[in-house]
């Protein structure tokens, strides 16, 4: 755990991963600085959001998975509250229609559960993600990897990036977008 304190380079006073946020609803609000769990789904106030509903990555595995389009190819992106990135997809065939927007490539450490690991980092831009049900029409750096999954993860920086608010409900496996104005 001490590399994790030491990658966030803040005070940490607990962790609250997949399990804990799979047996209540969890509403983040990133304008009040925020997170609230409750069990009645009742208290949910969801007028204004986005809502998008959820598979889980395997019955093992119960992390959140969202399907989404990018440049007219469907992705499967994971929601991985440890994940410190912006986004990062795996995909060959949009490596390739981004290849001249492509903005660096190299490598950098990163620490998944733990455990430190070279990776290569490539970044480019996105103009949209399609969520089917609205679209996050914004400019968007991402890491990309040559691969043929069409997978990928978020974390709470994309999430804090583009939403003022957001909701899971493990419950009915949706979750609620509550685009930020700001941004």
């Amino acid at each position: 755990m001490s590399d994790i304190i030491d990658a966030l380079g803040t005070k940490v006073d607990g962790l609250l991963g997949i399990n804990a946020l799979n047996t209540m609803i969890s509403e983040i609000n990133f304008n009040q600085q925020n997170i609230a769990f409750y069990t009645d789904t009742s208290l949910s106030k969801t007028e204004g959001f986005h809502k998008v509903p959820y598979t889980y990555q395997s019955k093992h595995q119960k992390t959140p998975v969202i399907l989404c389009t990018i440049n007219g190819i469907g992705f499967e992106l994971t929601l991985d509250t440890g994940y410190h990135g912006l986004l990062s997809l795996n995909s060959t065939e949009l490596y390739e229609k981004l290849d001249s927007s492509i903005v660096k490539k190299g490598t950098k450490e990163r620490i998944t559960a733990g455990a430190k690991f070279e990776i290569e980092e490539t970044k480019a831009t996105i103009k949209a993600i399609d969520f089917k049900h609205f679209t996050l029409d914004k400019n968007i750096t991402i890491d990309i990897a040559k691969s043929n999954n069409n997978d990928g993860v978020f974390g709470i920086e994309f999430l804090r990036e583009f939403f003022s608010e957001v909701i899971i409900d493990p419950f009915n496996k949706e979750i609620y977008f509550k685009l930020s104005q700001t941004k």
